[in-house]
């Protein structure tokens, strides 16, 4: 990979400068130590306001117009984005125009008019988009688990129609005066373009020396965690489920390894676990996989899910399940050597252009990651094995720290729930069934709740119906099923449970044999195999009688 060199500009702007003569052109990254992060409490939005201002919104000496007229001459067009820590200018032109492009982005980022048409035609846009986020579920759910995950801290504030009405055009210039200095920017040139000319000319555009030098440094990592299973009830015929936690940053030895789990559960595509799981093999969702977002001082790991209404705690189950077969360490070495050589062959494609590799470079700076970072990243995933990820996922996938937010309908007339707490901790368990407690309460829903879990039935319950291959062999209330049941295989059942008061056996109780082939089922009853009061009439299919209260069995109903 060729290196862009660093350059230290007499401005205090540092440059990343990269040739390529290939075509007549020029490409131009600009970073700013600013972002969203620095919004002031009550007035979120200000910092994205700005960033949309620099371009639209003109110049002390080149109005709004005339400025949207000189880029269409040059066809020439700067974006503007303003991230959670960060902003960033992207600036493509030719050659030929250098000094021209240079002096306008220059007089955009450094005088700003904020022409007041032109603040209330952003403020509009601003509103406008958030309002199709609050239709969006799907940018509502990851909105809104990040303002959870981050509780009392910036990185958890949104703007609202309420705190962009409190912007004022002051507002605009005293934040563009704090960050918007040459020295608080960082600059990647990459084409057609010497290295002398490169600095003479940016240093010439970027010199009013009445700027003061204000150098910001990245926050520290968020010191609060949010966790719990929270709901925001939308009437939508999908959910969307998005759970994660705090983990590890791009700094920690790990980071290698936990990119590489990442990639294994649910980042990977068509091949990761969570896609395979909760897409190919039962369904549930059209997309679901898991993300890592790692930076210098802190990282975010996390899953979700699009899915079905009546599969939500269905889906929610299995990623969590999946989650704790991969803290066990159930990878193989087959899955491990297919992800790193996916994960390599993305990284090599992200530096096709000089233009990528300059910036990319300045953004290790910007980031405060090893020098080394780009150019060990190939080795160092290489060097991943199978024991790095197992040891990972078992220390840093936190199945008690994760938060789940869960935005849906919260008025179904039937919500189904498919072991919705197969394999979680009792914590998180707890967690579900409180959910849906209050969902039933407070909407009225009916649950059909499907569980081995005879505890959680005793819980939850108001009817219940036992099933064996297939079939339902019972039907009572909680209560009659419990204390009185009728069916061997309920009574095997509750047999089966250890007793919590009086003597306790030396051993569980067991139902002998195994389950029968469903695809090859016995002719008569289907438990009669393993049944210990089956007798010459079993070898007939017994039928469920009508009635609330019924067994399917020839004991019970001769």
């Amino acid at each position: 990979m060729p290196q862009a060199q660093r350059i230290a500009l007499t401005n205090g702007m540092v440059l990343f400068y990269l040739k390529d003569g290939e075509l007549p052109l020029v490409s131009l990254t600009v970073l700013v130590r600013t972002g969203s992060l620095y919004d002031p409490e009550g007035k979120e939005g200000l910092a994205e306001l700005t960033a949309a201002l620099l371009r639209t919104g003109g110049t002390t000496k080149i109005s709004s117009g005339e400025m949207d007229r000189r880029l269409d001459f040059l066809a020439a067009s700067p974006s503007f984005s303003m991230s959670l820590d960060s902003a960033s200018v992207h600036f493509s032109f030719l050659k030929s125009d250098l000094e021209e492009c240079l002096g306008l982005l220059s007089r955009m980022l450094l005088e700003p008019a904020f022409e007041e048409k032109k603040i209330q035609e952003a403020l509009a846009l601003k509103k406008e988009e958030l309002r199709r986020i609050a239709d969006d579920p799907q940018k509502l759910a990851f909105r809104e688990f990040n303002r959870l995950l981050y509780p009392g801290d910036p990185r958890g504030r949104y703007a609202t129609s309420a705190s962009i009405q409190n912007i004022s055009r002051a507002d605009l210039a005293a934040f563009h005066r704090e960050y918007f200095s040459p020295a608080n920017m960082l600059l990647a040139v990459s084409g057609d373009i010497s290295r002398e000319e490169a600095v003479e000319k940016i240093e010439q555009a970027f010199s009013d020396a009445t700027i003061p030098r204000r150098v910001h440094e990245l926050p520290d990592a968020p010191k609060q965690r949010g966790r719990g299973i929270f709901l925001i009830p939308k009437a939508i015929p999908q959910s969307t489920v998005v759970s994660g936690e705090l983990t590890i940053s791009k700094n920690h030895p790990d980071f290698y390894a936990f990119e590489v789990l990442d990639f294994l559960i649910g980042s990977g595509g068509f091949s990761s676990r969570i896609f395979s799981a909760v897409r190919n093999e039962e369904g549930l969702a059209y997309s679901a996989g898991s993300f890592y977002r790692a930076r210098s001082n802190y990282g975010v790991f996390g899953t979700y899910a699009f899915t079905k209404t009546a599969s939500t705690f269905r889906a929610i189950s299995l990623i969590d399940a999946i989650l704790k077969d991969a803290a066990a360490g159930s990878f193989s070495q087959t899955e491990l050597d297919r992800a790193k050589r996916s994960i390599i062959n993305s990284f090599i494609f992200s530096f096709e252009q000089p233009g990528q590799i300059a910036s990319q470079q300045m953004t290790v700076e910007y980031e405060k990651l090893p020098a080394d970072f780009l150019t060990a990243y190939r080795t160092k995933i290489e060097a991943v094995t199978l024991e790095d990820v197992r040891r990972v996922a078992a220390a840093f996938l936190h199945e008690k720290e994760r938060l789940t937010l869960i935005v849906g309908d919260a008025e179904p007339a039937l919500l189904i729930a498919d072991e919705p707490t197969t394999a979680l901790d009792v914590t998180t368990q707890a967690q579900i069934l409180k959910l849906v407690k209050e969902l039933q309460t407070r909407h009225g829903t009916g649950v059909l709740f499907i569980t081995h879990d005879l505890g959680v039935v005793a819980e939850i319950a108001d009817r219940m119906m036992v099933m064996y291959a297939g079939r339902v062999v019972e039907r009572g209330s909680k209560e009659e099923l419990f204390l009185s049941p009728r069916h061997p295989y309920t009574q095997a059942l509750l047999d089966s449970i250890p007793p919590l008061v009086g003597a306790r056996p030396r051993r569980l109780r067991t139902i002998p044999g195994t389950p029968p082939n469903l695809l090859n089922r016995p002719a008569g009853c289907a438990f009669a195999p393993r049944c210990p009061q089956r007798f010459e009439k079993c070898s007939a299919d017994p039928q469920l009688p009508a009635g609330a209260r019924a067994a399917a069995c020839f004991r019970v109903n001769p």
